[in-house]
């Protein structure tokens, strides 16, 4: 079907999508266009625009290369939603799979129509927008930061940083509920403001617990060493599994040995693949799910995947995505999962 004869529900979408890589959509708009993608019935038009922007910018040789990195990053990239990636079997829609399986999700990923313009024009409206204030992440959702440590936000929470991130110190502030795993790097210690209350470390993984509504602050530590205190003093170091509650108003402190399964409960339900060999992935849907899988190549289990599960996806939503990305198949007789595919190298 060509562009002038899409029908009027093409046509707006289009609209919509054209409104969108341009950065001028609004709220509304947004929604519509998303309660559009989501219905599935427009991967064939959003396939053709984001090659042909590919292939304006990067010429026809190297328009693949390009979908295959907005690809990675997209996948990679923290998601307000679930990384579900509506793959088909073999059909029209695997037309343009290899190029840009995961831009279905495009709405879940704040600028990504702006990707590929970005490195080469870094003077884009998108730009300088994120130098007039903060970043800021909301709701439930997997952030990649820039110095390479990762903050899994709970439902309602927010996380906010400015562009100085990333120099001689790092700094957020957190609102709500998160789970920090942080690069190690002893030249620039990362800190978490909750209010008055900082926690201080150089690498390590935990979880702080900041609701406006609770009395303490609460920070659980899962892996090293954590420091927490304010401007003055520090209240406690924390070694894993061991908590400190502060009182918001008071300062007062005290620790306690707990188990971190405990305090992470929340995240329990949350099935997150940054970058893990498949093996690792199968273990991980293995105990959630309560199934067994096994791999018809062995080669298989050597591949990597990304891909983050938020919003309580069934198994088949899993299965689909992990093996899509992989452009394999499974089969699942019972309890037991057996995943087809060529394998990595």
């Amino acid at each position: 079907m060509s562009r002038s004869a899409l029908p009027p529900s093409g046509q707006r979408f289009d609209t919509l999508l054209a409104r969108y890589l341009g950065d001028h959509a609004t709220p509304a708009e947004l929604q519509e266009l998303m309660d559009m993608l989501h219905s599935g019935a427009y991967d064939d038009i959003i396939g053709e625009q984001i090659m042909a922007m590919l292939q304006e910018e990067t010429g026809e040789d190297m328009a693949t290369t390009r979908a295959q990195a907005i690809r990675e990053a997209i996948i990679a990239t923290g998601r307000e939603e679930a990384a579900v990636v509506p793959l088909s079997p073999p059909g029209k829609r695997w037309r343009w799979l290899s190029a840009a399986a995961a831009v279905v999700t495009v709405l879940a990923v704040l600028g990504i129509g702006l990707l590929i313009r970005k490195e080469e024009q870094p003077s884009t409206p998108m730009a300088a927008k994120q130098e007039e204030g903060p970043t800021i992440h909301t709701g439930k959702q997997f952030i990649h930061l820039p110095d390479g440590s990762t903050v899994l936000l709970n439902e309602g929470s927010e996380l906010r940083y400015t562009n100085a991130f990333g120099t001689a110190m790092r700094e957020v502030e957190l609102i709500g509920e998160g789970y920090f795993d942080i690069q190690h790097d002893p030249s620039r210690p990362f800190r978490v403001h909750t209010g008055k209350i900082i926690t201080t470390v150089l690498g390590t993984a935990f979880n702080v617990s900041a609701w406006p509504n609770q009395k303490d602050i609460k920070v659980t530590v899962a892996r090293g060493k954590v420091q927490v205190g304010d401007e003055q003093q520090a209240y406690a170091t924390l070694t894993p599994d061991q908590q400190v509650a502060v009182n918001r108003t008071t300062h007062a402190f005290s620790q306690i040995n707990i188990n971190v399964s405990k305090a992470t409960e929340w995240k329990s339900d949350y099935l997150i693949f940054d970058d893990v060999s498949l093996a690792e992935a199968i273990e991980v849907i293995e105990e959630h799910y309560a199934v067994a899988i096994t791999l018809s190549n062995e080669k298989l289990k050597d591949c990597h995947v990304s891909a983050t599960f938020l919003n309580g996806e069934d198994l088949d939503q899993v299965m689909t995505v992990i093996t899509g990305v992989l452009q394999g198949t499974y089969r699942q007789e019972g309890r037991l999962l057996t995943i087809h595919g060529a394998g990595c190298e």
